[in-house]
């Protein structure tokens, strides 16, 4: 038998090689695409959470009506709409202060507040400025409570016991 020689030419080495660089590109390319709409779908599932929570506080009595005066374990659901009113965004100012007050102080009590809103892999800020000059922030600063890159939503709101302008800020975070 005789012996056989492999002769690669120049041309043909070079079009392996630009053919495996394209393939590495276009691979690198899909790959960092998928990345950024990864991360854009969690930042719209943060917004979304956001504009939810918001919209709840401020359009829903919460459950029961009454749950600024209910024991902590019977609060199914919070909002601050005043009962009194059939009105959106006519708050109870009652009831901000309860959600200050007895769930944003502990970690135990901030954990059960996530629960409550549904939002047991993100944490939550809620900051309610009335226009006395009143603030009240959710969590206390006093707990380390890091939201990551936050998105969040300002509404406006009518303090219907005191006859002032609210401005409630959530924001949604990692």
């Amino acid at each position: 038998m005789g012996k056989y020689k492999l002769q690669i030419s120049f041309d043909f080495v070079l079009t392996i090689m630009v053919f495996i660089t394209l393939v590495t590109y276009f691979l690198f390319y899909l790959l960092s695409q998928r990345n950024i709409s990864i991360s854009g779908l969690k930042r719209e599932e943060k917004f979304l959470k956001a504009v939810s929570i918001s919209q709840l506080l401020t359009d829903e009595y919460g459950y029961p009506k009454n749950w600024e005066i209910a024991p902590k374990a019977s609060i199914k659901r919070i909002g601050f709409l005043n009962e009194s009113y059939s009105y959106p965004n006519y708050i109870s100012r009652t009831k901000v202060v309860r959600l200050m007050n007895d769930f944003c102080n502990t970690t135990s009590d901030y954990s059960l507040l996530k629960n409550i809103l549904g939002l047991e892999k993100y944490n939550v800020m809620i900051i309610v400025k009335f226009s006395d000059g009143t603030l009240h922030s959710c969590p206390s600063p006093l707990l380390d409570v890091s939201l990551g890159s936050p998105e969040n939503v300002t509404r406006k709101a009518f303090d219907s016991e005191n006859n002032q302008t609210v401005t409630i800020f959530v924001a949604v975070g990692d």
